[in-house]
């Protein structure tokens, strides 16, 4: 169902365009025609093509998104974009720590850094275009207390009851 509303909603946006999803339980093709998949349940490659001929490049989404994958996309394709065929970045997402690592052939690969809302809240920030290869990884923010915090913090509070009772129970059983 999320396959046909996103097919739909981008048919409105981008009319000649069209959008190849193979996830759960149905393929959405380049036809526009649903198939079921062949016991593929958790593919995580996605093909967006804007024309008939248009050169795709891939494109690595990892991270705090809905949909993480493999992402073919037409060149000079934007990060919002890639967000929005990935379904947005999820609640714990870090958008200030966005990491694009460029992956030229001979040269080492190059890591860039992006404030995605300082790009948002700005009119003369560009819009970085992602090239071949490139990996992005939207970061999760880390929690304020630590899930090992959590559990120390439980266990002490729960010896404090048993000793707290224990007190309570002999002093009751002295009277």
């Amino acid at each position: 169902m999320k396959a046909l509303c996103l097919f739909l909603i981008f048919s409105l946006i981008f009319p000649h365009q069209s959008f190849s999803a193979t996830s759960g339980k149905y393929s959405l093709g380049f036809d526009g025609r649903f198939t079921p998949d062949q016991g593929q349940s958790n593919i995580s490659e996605y093909v967006f093509q804007g024309t008939q001929n248009e050169v795709l490049i891939p494109v690595f989404l990892l991270g705090a998104v809905t949909k993480p994958g493999l992402y073919h996309v037409p060149i000079n394709t934007d990060i919002f974009s890639l967000l929005a065929l990935a379904g947005g970045p999820i609640k714990e997402a870090e958008l200030e720590h966005i990491q694009i690592k460029h992956r030229t052939q001979g040269d080492e690969p190059r890591t860039s850094e992006l404030n995605l809302e300082k790009v948002v809240a700005s009119s003369s920030l560009a819009v970085p275009t992602l090239a071949l290869n490139d990996v992005v990884l939207i970061p999760t923010k880390e929690p304020t207390i630590s899930n090992n915090a959590v559990v120390t913090i439980g266990i002490i509070a729960t010896l404090a009851g048993v000793i707290l009772t224990g007190v309570l129970v002999s002093q009751a059983l002295k009277k």
